[in-house]
């Protein structure tokens, strides 16, 4: 499937023009055929999409997240780690997926082959929402690497969610949103990968679907254990299991106090 993407406008690559104060936008670059495969150390693309969100009844808005996300990220500064002996990171900015006439769940396989193009060459990925409906186009694409990759039973990859709700609602006419894309992921890929859901809030899920997604073999931590415990530890004590692992991380805005995000 050929995959076009819609550029991102290399306005958003803010530059202070200063050699001693290098960002985030000093580093980035458009990814075109011509430099696809050159050396890179992170690709980002975005997803302005809420059809997903739209269909699960929610409120709409996240399609112009991607945008904005990247008018705050390209300000940035690089850690000082990535700045030694002049070097400076290097990113590409694959642009956001189009939302030509077509279904959502053909965008989704579109999204997909995107994530399995930069999972496959091993590349640091991230991609901004969006509806979380596309949790399932990225995993899919990272878990058709990862499982391929994987032939030791006990070194399965680890997907972690951090999110409020477990997002495993059965698809209704075959329609994918917003809530469905991890019991799609856990279907279409059963026992093949670990799954951590992380701040689950129980006033946001059914007990029919906490009981489903444990019969599937997903991992719950709850908020209030959070709140007990420490997060780090407990992050670091699934990563140590065997730390060679692929990783996906997927985080729903929805996981952070609404003070902190009054987006959602």
């Amino acid at each position: 499937m050929k995959i076009t993407t819609n550029p991102v406008d290399p306005k958003l690559f803010f530059s202070k023009n200063d050699p001693q104060d290098i960002r985030l936008g000093d580093c980035a670059q458009i990814l075109t055929e011509n430099i696809a495969d050159k050396h890179t150390d992170l690709v980002v693309w975005g997803y302005p999409d809420d059809e997903g969100i739209h269909l699960n009844g929610g409120r709409t808005g996240a399609s112009l997240a991607p945008e904005i996300i990247r008018k705050y990220f390209y300000k940035m500064t690089p850690h000082p780690d990535c700045l030694n002996n002049n070097d400076r990171p290097q990113i590409l900015d694959a642009g956001d997926l189009l939302k030509p006439l077509h279904s959502l769940i053909e965008r989704h396989e579109q999204a997909s082959h995107i994530a399995h193009w930069a999972s496959e060459k091993q590349i640091p990925w991230i991609s901004l929402g969006g509806g979380h409906d596309y949790g399932f186009a990225d995993g899919d694409g990272f878990l058709r690497w990862a499982c391929k990759e994987q032939t030791d039973f006990n070194n399965k990859p680890l997907i972690i969610n951090f999110d409020a709700h477990l997002d495993v609602r059965p698809m209704i006419n075959s329609q994918a949103n917003s809530g469905t894309p991890f019991r799609r992921l856990l279907e279409k890929y059963p026992n093949q990968f670990d799954f951590l859901q992380v701040g689950i809030q129980p006033q946001c899920n059914s007990k029919h679907h906490v009981d489903w997604a444990k019969s599937q073999g997903a991992e719950i931590l709850w908020l209030e254990q959070i709140e007990k415990q420490s997060l780090l530890s407990i992050i670091k004590n699934h990563l140590s299991k065997n730390i060679n692992r692929p990783l996906w991380v997927s985080l729903d805005i929805d996981a952070i106090i609404s003070s902190e995000a009054p987006g959602c």
